[in-house]
């Protein structure tokens, strides 16, 4: 359904490039982005030995806290 649909931003400097999700994953996506600002040196450290950016590896955490 429609209503169920949002835009989300990966760049706000780039207004038209958006993408449609759910509001389940759009709600996971900007979860990301907020916990980014948060996350403590032992998960950035995490990802880096991990060879995946902070973002998937906070995505990947995220998608498992929500299917749980």
């Amino acid at each position: 359904m429609r209503r169920h649909v949002q835009a989300h931003h990966d760049d706000h400097t780039k207004p038209l490039s958006v993408r449609w999700l759910c509001t389940r994953c759009h709600g996971v996506e900007r979860k990301a982005v907020l916990l980014a600002y948060q996350i403590p040196r032992d998960v950035k450290a995490k990802a880096k030995r991990e060879g995946v950016s902070l973002r998937a590896l906070i995505l990947q955490l995220l998608r498992e806290w929500v299917t749980k």
